[in-house]
């Protein structure tokens, strides 16, 4: 895998985006699909290269932006304002892959946690809008990494209370998610300890995002009517995952309508499962999906 990127102006985000590719190392003429990666609250797309790996390993070009205030992308840390502009910037890296000479075939998608949030609020949007969802005009898989439900899990009680007012009173306001490398994965003790803001990530969040998140919260097992045949879902979950527990995820996983469906628990696995130390079971759990699929085998 070799990767390229860029700077763009944004009108989505009314801002500076840095757009990320991830190339197969066979070379374009192999081919056989593209993937759109959405990363999750804190991290960027440099946090899902494992993942990335795994679909150039096939024949797939993937493609994904740091989200505004996240990794390169220009932008107060952790500001978004709501969920709208990540659905813009979706629509933009889907326009752009439109335009490429070589990126036919299958289309799929990873979104790891607060990604899968705003995934399945994007794919209900366009259900909404043009009634249906479920085909290849979109996705033709959707692998959820750890998707964050509940936004209101874990926090404080008087916050997500206010979440409503203090995103309209100070949208721009920063506040500690409270997620830390030890909850997302298994790492050295002296790893944690030397940087907080290891690997460019971060902990913060605005009031307007962190409000819309919870506003849509409310509302999230609705999205999974978005998922429909003959798309195919994959879950994964980490059994220790204390960011995003089991229970929502188990929960949503029997709300979808597609019948071509897997959840997959991962024992001793935390919120990051692809960058868990020791994933090797794990990681061949995932590939073993990965090439069940006809559309993600080169021939």
């Amino acid at each position: 895998m070799h990767l390229t990127g860029e700077t763009y102006s944004s009108k989505a985000a009314a801002g500076e985006i840095h757009r990320q590719v991830f190339h197969p190392d066979s070379g374009d003429g192999e081919l056989i699909g593209s993937v759109l990666l959405l990363h999750g609250l804190g991290d960027h797309l440099g946090c899902h290269l494992p993942a990335a790996e795994l679909f150039c390993q096939r024949g797939y070009l993937g493609v994904g932006v740091d989200w505004p205030g996240h990794g390169r992308s220009a932008g107060k840390r952790g500001h978004i304002l709501g969920l709208d502009p990540t659905f813009g910037l979706i629509d933009e890296t889907l326009d752009w892959l439109s335009k490429q000479p070589r990126p036919r075939g299958s289309r799929g998608i990873y979104a790891h946690s607060t990604g899968a949030f705003v995934l399945l609020n994007y794919l209900l949007r366009q259900q909404t809008q043009q009634g249906q969802v479920g085909d290849s005009t979109l996705f033709d898989w959707i692998w959820l990494s750890s998707p964050l439900l509940r936004p209101d899990h874990g926090q404080n009680p008087l916050l997500i209370f206010g979440a409503k007012w203090l995103a309209k009173l100070a949208p721009t306001l920063i506040l500690d998610t409270k997620v830390r490398p030890e909850r997302c994965r298994h790492v050295p003790a002296e790893g944690v300890t030397a940087s907080p803001e290891m690997d460019g990530c971060h902990h913060w969040v605005s009031a307007a995002f962190g409000g819309d998140l919870v506003r849509r919260g409310h509302r999230i097992n609705q999205t999974a009517t978005a998922i429909t045949e003959p798309t195919r879902v994959l879950i994964t979950q980490g059994a220790e995952d204390e960011i995003c527990p089991p229970r929502f995820s188990e929960a949503f996983f029997r709300e979808i309508p597609a019948p071509d469906k897997t959840y997959v628990i991962l024992p001793g696995m935390r919120h990051e499962v692809m960058r868990e130390p020791g994933n090797e079971a794990a990681v061949e759990r995932i590939t073993a999906w990965l090439d069940e699929n006809p559309s993600m085998v080169r021939h």
